[in-house]
């Protein structure tokens, strides 16, 4: 046991709780003992639920299928722009092709690389600007 201000610690140098640790913790294995158990119970619904969800969608419960779908379908798509003007986003929109929440996406995923290559630029400049600051020191 080591003293850290003023305080007993029933830890060894690397850390770890020492032998004979008075200090509380948690018992060996008991947090892998409800973890398995809580796995094991929740493996057991498995078969069952695909059952009942089996049953629903061959029913023709609406619920079910809108389930599955928004579990296992992705929530957006590939869209083939042929240019990432702006005008061109609002055209695709006007006509329908894509949602308005698509348009925002893109939109700021646009945002985002404008502001990238913007930023890049400014970095390119401040470069030479040091560089003729450090020319035009060197030369006194």
């Amino acid at each position: 046991m080591t003293e850290n201000n003023g305080n007993l610690a029933a830890r060894d140098a690397s850390g770890r709780f020492g032998p004979g640790n008075s200090f509380g913790g948690r018992k060996l294995g008991a947090k892998g003992r409800f973890n398995a158990s809580a796995m094991e119970s929740l493996g057991n619904l498995v078969g069952p639920s695909f059952t009942v969800l089996k049953d629903k969608l061959a029913a023709g419960d609406l619920k079910a299928a809108l389930f599955v779908l928004t579990r296992f379908l992705p929530d957006s798509r590939v869209i083939d722009m042929p240019s990432s003007e702006p005008s061109a986003w609002a055209d695709a929109m006007a006509a329908g092709d894509i949602t308005v929440g698509e348009a925002g996406k893109a939109a700021q995923a646009l945002k985002v690389i404008a502001d990238t290559q913007e930023v890049k630029e400014l970095r390119h400049r401040l470069d030479e600007l040091e560089a003729l600051i450090s020319a035009a020191r060197d030369a006194r």
